[in-house]
């Protein structure tokens, strides 16, 4: 698997966010669904339960030859604008 590097805005917004390095990689390892955005990034989501209602965590990050590099990470609320079956 190749190495995860967090850019300064990634590392902000995960702790502004409180969201750990781990479920990070561990989403970007295992997403449910990978989509490329026009802008060549990959955006990774999972879907998860935080106390009793749904979630989503979005990961955008570069795929580089020797690394994956996180460009932004955000939990959202909405669903089913950023989880398609």
């Amino acid at each position: 698997m190749k190495q995860v590097t967090f850019g300064e805005h990634a590392l902000f917004q995960m702790r502004e966010r409180k969201i750990d390095r781990g479920v990070v990689e561990y989403t970007i390892n295992h997403a449910e669904q990978k989509r490329a955005q026009l802008s060549g990034r990959v955006q990774a989501v999972r879907r998860l339960w935080l106390g009793q209602k749904r979630y989503c965590i979005v990961v955008v990050y570069e795929n580089l030859q020797k690394h994956r590099h996180v460009v932004t990470v955000f939990i959202t609320s909405k669903v089913k604008k950023y989880f398609r079956p």
